[in-house]
């Protein structure tokens, strides 16, 4: 099955070649196969395992038949193919592997108050030094960028995806005490707003979409500061995504 613009960006974030990928609230695992494809055309190589993770057992159990008859596990002998494993479990009670390999956990799909919930067990469970998140919200974007701040995370890189009207923000994530070079997670995001030409050549975000996705949150927060239970935040994140905006303009003049 061909995978929608949303996951297909997901998947594209996925730049390093990985021994183990979590591909988690996996829905119908789509992502997790378009991986176990690329390992098939010799574009991931290292790819030693893809898990696929959710809590519906009757979902995984249509993820396993399907995935035993399109990708038959071979003998862990064989060098540069795949292997993959279903798991019928919450993120929050992966069994992460140790290694000294790079792991990576993509969640997708949740809202951002859930993934919040999600990193914070898995930061206190484990160490997570070897491994990187990618994450996908559907809402509550900021509440996850200020989980991610106080677990000392980085942004690798971030990224806005508009599939069916919708507005996705997707942020690859790492340990700041890792080997990796990252950025400081802020509340709105930085290089969500910067487009580059790989970018705009793909047909991905433009900056158009940018505008109108900064807009949205712009009468959002108008509406959300009124409130008094709100007011103080809502009026900060208003304060800023106007500032975005007249960034995205003066880019758009140059």
């Amino acid at each position: 099955m061909r995978l929608g613009h949303r996951l297909q960006q997901l998947v594209n974030m996925i730049e390093h070649d990985y021994s183990i990928i979590w591909d988690t609230c996996c829905d119908h695992g789509l992502l997790g196969a378009e991986l176990l494809n690329q390992n098939k055309q010799g574009k991931r190589p290292n790819l030693h395992t893809v898990y696929f993770v959710d809590i519906q057992a009757d979902i995984m159990a249509s993820t396993q038949q399907k995935l035993e008859t399109f990708y038959p596990n071979v003998s862990s002998d064989s060098l540069h193919v795949a292997n993959w494993q279903t798991l019928c479990s919450s993120v929050e009670d992966i069994p992460l592997v140790t290694t000294s390999s790079r792991q990576l956990i993509v969640i997708a799909g949740v809202g951002g108050d859930l993934m919040s919930h999600f990193v914070n067990i898995l930061n206190n469970k484990f160490a997570l030094t070897n491994v990187e998140l990618l994450l996908c919200p559907v809402r509550h974007t900021h509440e996850l960028r200020e989980t991610l701040k106080q677990c000392n995370f980085g942004v690798i890189s971030e990224k806005l995806i508009v599939e069916n009207q919708r507005f996705y923000e997707c942020l690859h994530v790492a340990k700041t005490s890792s080997e990796l070079s990252t950025s400081p997670i802020t509340i709105v995001g930085e290089q969500l707003w910067q487009s580059s030409y790989t970018e705009l050549q793909r047909g991905e975000t433009t900056r158009q979409d940018k505008v109108r996705y900064c807009q949205q949150m712009i009468k959002h927060f108008k509406a959300a500061s009124a409130n008094p239970n709100q007011s103080s935040l809502a009026q900060s994140l208003l304060t800023t995504y106007q500032g975005v905006l007249t960034e995205l303009h003066t880019q758009s003049q140059t």
